[in-house]
């Protein structure tokens, strides 16, 4: 029998994979170092919009680094085997065009 696959509530172990935690933790970290010169931390303006635009970059390296490698290498593969297939189709179309002729005699 087959199970069922689930996406799991639990939150992730490392931090760069939490970007709720990672935007929370930046977020504290500029309140600390730049209060003095900087009071505006709302969604609007730009400085936390670069803020979460790092957050989703650390976030997403920490997705794609956290894969197997061999994973990675026979994905590559299917694809360049896929991209393979469909250029030899591609070439040997012209071959066999599927157009009989009849010679009248």
């Amino acid at each position: 029998m087959n199970s069922a696959f689930t996406i799991s509530a639990a939150k992730p172990a490392s931090l760069a994979l939490n970007y709720e935690e990672l935007r929370a933790e930046g977020l504290a970290y500029l309140e600390q170092v730049v209060s003095s010169l900087w009071t505006d931390y709302n969604i609007h303006d730009p400085g936390i919009t670069l803020l979460e635009l790092l957050c989703f970059g650390i976030t997403d390296i920490a997705y794609r680094t956290s894969f197997n490698d061999r994973d990675s290498l026979l994905c590559q593969l299917a694809r360049t085997q896929q991209l393979l297939h469909s250029s030899l189709l591609e070439m040997l179309s012209p071959v066999n065009p599927s157009q009989p002729m009849t010679i009248d005699v």
